[in-house]
């Protein structure tokens, strides 16, 4: 299956992109595809932890198989003050 992560904030700063594709295999969970995003962009490896996963207006757990799931926002934290 193909899975586009779109990085918003720091994350797009740090990759040098807006989004990044990625082939899985079918049955993979969120875990599983971020684990995958981590290593083939180590740059924003340390910061993937920290973010939000949203799919459209639904957030997404780790834990949730990614059957159907083709954008995944993913949304560094903010601070603010």
């Amino acid at each position: 299956m193909q899975i586009t992560f779109e990085f918003h904030g720091v994350l797009r700063r740090q990759a040098g992109a807006a989004e990044r594709s990625l082939t899985l295999p079918e049955g993979a969970t969120l875990a599983a595809a971020l684990q995958t995003l981590a290593a083939e962009q180590p740059e924003i490896a340390e910061l993937l932890p920290r973010c939000a996963c949203a799919e459209g207006e639904r957030m997404l757990l780790r834990r949730e198989v990614l059957a159907g799931v083709q954008r995944i926002a993913l949304l560094p934290p903010v601070a603010g003050g």
